[in-house]
């Protein structure tokens, strides 16, 4: 399995996410990890912008993006990352 994220990501206009993209054997999928997750995990800057957050620590909310794709029972279209996945 070939898995490869994207490098671009935003605020979900519909809800309190970011979005960002994976490309898995060429299928695009949608990964999405929320905003009280992205403070959970670095509670010292929670005060700091979304984006922010996800900046300085993209490489780990897309490892668990990674692990959620390999997993069995994976739908193939698409991750959430929530309080509970930190």
């Amino acid at each position: 399995m070939n898995i490869e994220f994207l490098e671009n990501f935003k605020i979900s206009p519909e809800g309190p996410w970011i979005n960002f993209w994976a490309e898995v054997d060429g299928n695009r999928i949608h990964c999405k990890v929320f905003i009280d997750a992205l403070q959970d995990h670095n509670s010292s800057n929670a005060h700091l912008a979304p984006e922010l957050l996800f900046e300085q620590d993209d490489a780990y909310f897309k490892n668990i993006a990674r692990n959620k794709i390999m997993a069995p029972g994976f739908n193939g279209k698409n991750v959430s990352i929530t309080i509970f996945d930190i």
